[in-house]
C-alpha cells in the first residue's frame, strides 16, 4: 500500500509540473512602449526607433524581430519581453520574495506536523517524536542524552507492529520522502515557475533579487548550526519552519550536518545557475532565437524552455529518484557525505532519475517550443544527454552536492548545444 501511495505522489508531482509549464508558457504578455524608457542604458525610446523604419506614427511595441533597428533589437527585447535589468530590484520582485518566504514557511510547517501524525500512528510518544524532530541528535558532539533518546525512538520505529526491520525501513523512508521531497519539489517549482507566472514571463526577477533569496538560505543554515544553543522550550516554535521539509529520520546523527550542507550548497547553486543564465546563456539564446524565429514571443518561449530544462533534473528527476528508491529500491549502494555520514542510493532510483528527467524534459520541449519538429534528432539527442547525465551525477555526486552539479551540468550542456545550433554545427 505504501508503495502505491508513493508512486501516486510522484505522478501527481509530474502532472503539477506539466500544468505549471502550460501556465508559464501561455502567459499573456502585453507590450508597453514606456518600458523602454526605464531601461537604464537606453537613450532613445521605442517610438524614435520606429522612425528609423519609417513608422513615425507607430504607438505600440512591435512583436517582431525586424520592426526595430538591429542595434536596438536585443535590448528592446530584454526591456519589453523577457528579463529585467540585473541591477534592478522591483517592487514586484520584493513582493514575490516575501510571498515565497511565507509560502515556504507554511509548507514546511505543514510537513512538520503531518510527519508528527505519521510518527504518532507508529506508536511513538510525544517525547520520542521530539527526540526525532526537535532534538539535536548529539550534533557537534553535544547533548549525548539527546543522541541516546533519538536512538531509542529509532529502535522503536524499526520494531513497529512486529514487522521485519527492513519493511519498517521502507515506511521510514516513505515518511522521509514525503517530508524532504515534497518540500524540495515545492521550493524548486517556486524557483522555476513562480517568476515566470507572476513576473509577466520573466524566468528570473533580477540577480540582486536572487542574492536576497540566497542570503535567506544562508541565514537558515546558520540557525541550524546554532541549534544546540536554542533552549529546549523554544525549539517547538522554530523547528516546524526550519526542519519540516529537511529533517530525515534515516540521516540519523548526521541530519543537521546534511541540512546545513543542503542549504549552503543550495545557496551556491542558486547564485551560480542564475548568474550563468543571466550573464552567459541569454546572449547565445537570443542569437539562436533570432536565427530560428521572426517574433519576440517565440524567442521568449525559448528562454523559458532553457530555464525549465536547466532545473528539471533537480526539480523532478531527483525527486523521483528518491521516491522510487525509497519504495522499490533493492540494489543499494553507499554514497558518502560531509563529516563522514553515509547515505544509501539504489539502482532503481537512479534509473528513475533518468526516466522522469527525460519525461519531464520531453513535456517541456513539447509545450514550450517546436524544436521536435524543426530539429528532431538534435533535440532528441539533447534530451537523452540531459537525462543520462543527470542520472550519473545524481548517482555518484558527493552527498549534498548533487543538486549543484546536476544544474551546472544541464546548463553547460544546453549552452554547448545552443552554441553549436547557433553556429550551424548541428
Amino acid at each position: 500500500m505504501i508503495r502505491c501511495i508513493g508512486i501516486l505522489l510522484l505522478l501527481v508531482m509530474l502532472f503539477i509540473s506539466i500544468g505549471l509549464q502550460i501556465v508559464a508558457i501561455n502567459q499573456k504578455y502585453k507590450c508597453d512602449v514606456q518600458k523602454s524608457l526605464i531601461c537604464v542604458n537606453v537613450e532613445n525610446n521605442c517610438e524614435i526607433f520606429m522612425e528609423t523604419k519609417g513608422q513615425s506614427n507607430y504607438t505600440q511595441c512591435c512583436p517582431n524581430v525586424d520592426c526595430v533597428c538591429e542595434d536596438y533589437s536585443k535590448y528592446y527585447f530584454g526591456c519589453n519581453f523577457l528579463y529585467k535589468e540585473e541591477s534592478i530590484v522591483s517592487l514586484n520582485t520584493i513582493k514575490l520574495i516575501i510571498l515565497g518566504f511565507f509560502a515556504t514557511g507554511l509548507v514546511t510547517g505543514s510537513i512538520f506536523y503531518v510527519r508528527r501524525v505519521f510518527l504518532k500512528r507508529m506508536d511513538l510518544t510525544m517525547q520520542e517524536i521530539a527526540a526525532i524532530d526537535t532534538g539535536t541528535r548529539g550534533f557537534r558532539n553535544k547533548f549525548p542524552n539527546e543522541k541516546q533518546e533519538f536512538r531509542e525512538a529509532e529502535m522503536k520505529l524499526l520494531a513497529y507492529n512486529g514487522n521485519d526491520a527492513e519493511y519498517n525501513k521502507i515506511i521510514i523512508r516513505g515518511i522521509d520522502f514525503f517530508g524532504r521531497k515534497t518540500f524540495h519539489f515545492f521550493s524548486v517549482m517556486v524557483f522555476v515557475y513562480a517568476p515566470v507566472i507572476f513576473l509577466k514571463g520573466n524566468p528570473l526577477p533580477s540577480f540582486y533579487g536572487i542574492i536576497v533569496y540566497s542570503l535567506l538560505e544562508l541565514c537558515l543554515a546558520y540557525i541550524v548550526w546554532c541549534w544546540i544553543y536554542i533552549p529546549v522550550q523554544y525549539r517547538p516554535y522554530i523547528a516546524p519552519f526550519l526542519f519540516g521539509g529537511h529533517n530525515r529520520i534515516h540521516d540519523r546523527y548526521g541530519t543537521h550536518a546534511n541540512i546545513i550542507t543542503a542549504l549552503s550548497v543550495g545557496t551556491v547553486r542558486t547564485l551560480s545557475t542564475s548568474a550563468f543564465y543571466i550573464y552567459v546563456q541569454k546572449d547565445i539564446l537570443y542569437d539562436l532565437g533570432t536565427n530560428m524565429y521572426e517574433d519576440f514571443d517565440s524567442i521568449r518561449r525559448l528562454f523559458i524552455l532553457v530555464w525549465i530544462l536547466s532545473n528539471n533534473g533537480v526539480a523532478f528527476g531527483d525527486t523521483a529518484g528518491e521516491g522510487v528508491g525509497a519504495f522499490l529500491g533493492k540494489h543499494r549502494f553507499k554514497v558518502r557525505g560531509f563529516l563522514g555520514q553515509e547515505n544509501e542510493r539504489s539502482a532503481e532510483g537512479c534509473f528513475a532519475v533518468f526516466l522522469f528527467t527525460t519525461v519531464s524534459n520531453v513535456m517541456a520541449v513539447a509545450f514550450c517550443s517546436d524544436l521536435f519538429s524543426k530539429y528532431t534528432l538534435e533535440t532528441i539527442g539533447l534530451v537523452l544527454i540531459l537525462g543520462f547525465g543527470t542520472m550519473v551525477f545524481e548517482s555518484l555526486s558527493f552527498k549534498g552536492t548533487d543538486n549543484l552539479i546536476i544544474c551546472l551540468f544541464c546548463q553547460t550542456t544546453i549552452f554547448i548545444w545552443t552554441s553549436l545550433m547557433r553556429d550551424g554545427y548541428l
